[in-house]
């Protein structure tokens, strides 16, 4: 995603769902921008099905990831169709709702065709190797914008200032506890870690998780669950640390650890992180 989008629509996505009284923008984003970007994820859409084409994959495995090309062009079809509303406008406006849905889609989208490149065994080591390297650029131009997105989730009040006879007060804003993803979400991240071949990839998907979400210590828990090795629990643990909505009962995560070498570990790292709130 290019910066000029970035900037463009993040400015403006703190008017999702405000109530009254917090300030509020309109997403605009600038064509030229957003025609860059939909032309080069088509082309990462295009090249990802000539790979398959002259691939070694078997033909159970070439019909799931042809699946997948026709699942990504349907979800980038909405963003690449936004155009200005009026005759030599260059700016276009969408409901800020609608922006991130079609960008989330467009994302999970990536994630999902990425997966089942890695499941394809049939495919070479370098086939695969590729094609996975083209979904992770098409990933990082989307989830530039969806890091940012995250930030803007907790929406800035504006200071409310109550002028007395004597001098003005400032009352400062209340705390806001984020929202830990539900069961069906967890439950959907385990089933993707379950299911990668490799270990680093079950840790990078944990990774990726805790840049767009937030997590209980039981769920924590649940995800070192997933993982056979202390040094993949460690990083995994090391990512969720901050995203994490209850870091007072952080002391359960240490349990899941088998070795307490590694426990030592993890703590020197939680040590270098600030937990949620602060």
């Amino acid at each position: 995603m290019s910066k000029a989008m970035v900037v463009t629509v993040v400015a403006c996505l703190v008017a999702l769902a405000l109530p009254a009284g917090v300030m509020a923008a309109e997403v605009t984003i600038a064509a030229d921008a957003l025609e860059a970007d939909c032309g080069s994820l088509n082309k990462t859409i295009t090249a990802f099905e000539r790979a398959i084409a002259v691939s070694s994959a078997d033909q159970k495995a070439r019909k799931t990831l042809i699946g997948h090309v026709d699942r990504l062009q349907s979800r980038l079809e909405p963003l690449c169709k936004l155009r200005p509303h009026g005759r030599g406008e260059r700016q276009i406006k969408i409901d800020d709702a609608r922006a991130i849905v079609i960008l989330d889609d467009v994302l999970a989208a990536l994630v999902d065709a990425e997966t089942a490149i890695e499941e394809a065994r049939s495919l070479s080591r370098s086939e695969s190797r590729e094609m996975v390297q083209e979904m992770r650029g098409a990933m990082e131009r989307v989830r530039s914008l969806r890091a940012l997105v995250r930030k803007s989730e907790a929406p800035v009040e504006a200071p409310v200032v109550v002028t007395p006879v004597v001098a003005p007060v400032v009352v400062s804003q209340p705390v806001v506890v984020p929202q830990a993803v539900d069961k069906a979400t967890l439950k959907s991240l385990k089933t993707s870690v379950g299911k990668a071949a490799f270990a680093d990839r079950k840790v990078a998907l944990i990774e990726d998780a805790a840049r767009t979400g937030y997590f209980t210590t039981d769920q924590v828990v649940e995800l070192l669950g997933s993982l056979s090795f202390d040094d993949d629990k460690v990083k995994a643990a090391a990512a969720l640390y901050p995203v994490t909505v209850d870091p007072v009962n952080w002391h359960k995560v240490y349990n899941a650890i088998s070795f307490e070498s590694s426990r030592d570990e993890l703590r020197a790292r939680v040590k270098s992180l600030k937990p949620l709130g602060q």
